[in-house]
């Protein structure tokens, strides 16, 4: 023990004259003990406990990727426009789009949230996707929402709707200073379900970018049409970022 005898030969070298002076070296000697005391412990528990823990942290890791492997994965395998209209209310695309399921649970209440926009930015170097965390929110209180896909099975085609408000028209011309003839439209869209097994949440986001293609041409989607022909618009992955599936 060279700590403590250093400590002894110190104090009786300075002399241990007053009461004073006998409790300041007994204070000295009780927490060099309590010290030493201390470090074997806790040496001793890192020597037993080190490798329980070390195999509590493995077990652990082995359960989150078995529940990766046995949830439900649903993605996007297809979508198209079916139709496409303007009116006062805005401007209405019909999305015509199927699903699969490659994951081992089978999925419930899956539907898809999408939001269309003039312009949008989304992603960012911090990772903020708030757009597409918002459209990926489940629904408060519906349990009949959406149809379930089962593993290893795609959706027949589902067709929905969604418009591009007229009130976000206004605020974009407005801010542009100018009437939009025409312009690609962005889409923001988030396929949320729910893994019937262990009831948790999911969500695939996706973006998407609506445009209309001529004989000799590559352009936006036409604002001052009121019957839009489907067979100039096309729709296609978006070249942006977008948040990961969770």
């Amino acid at each position: 023990m060279p700590l403590l005898a250093g400590v002894v030969i110190a104090a009786g070298g300075a002399g241990i004259g007053s009461d004073s002076q006998r409790l300041n070296f007994a204070l000295v000697l009780v927490s060099a003990l309590t010290g030493l005391l201390i470090g074997m412990q806790f040496a001793e528990m890192r020597r037993v406990y080190g490798p329980i823990a070390d195999q509590a942290k493995t077990l652990r890791t082995q359960v989150e990727e078995m529940k990766l492997e046995q949830r439900a994965w649903v993605s996007i395998t297809s979508i198209k426009i079916s139709g496409a209209r303007r009116n006062v209310n805005g401007l209405s695309l019909d999305f015509q789009y199927s699903v699969e399921n490659s994951g081992r649970n089978p999925a419930s209440n899956v539907f898809l949230n999408a939001k269309l926009y003039v312009f949008v930015a989304t992603g960012s170097s911090l990772g903020d996707f708030a757009e597409e965390n918002r459209l990926c929110k489940p629904p408060i209180v519906n349990d009949f929402l959406g149809f379930a896909v089962f593993p290893r099975q795609k959706s027949p085609d589902i067709t929905e709707t969604w418009t591009l408000d007229q009130a976000d028209i206004d605020r974009s011309e407005a801010s542009l200073g100018k009437k939009i003839g025409s312009v690609p439209i962005p889409v923001l869209a988030c396929l949320a379900y729910k893994d019937a097994v262990s009831q948790t949440w999911h969500g695939t986001p996706a973006a998407f970018l609506v445009s209309s293609v001529g004989e000799n041409s590559f352009g936006g989607v036409p604002f001052d049409n009121q019957a839009l022909s489907t067979a100039h618009l096309v729709i296609q992955t978006y070249a942006t970022d977008v948040a990961p599936p969770f």
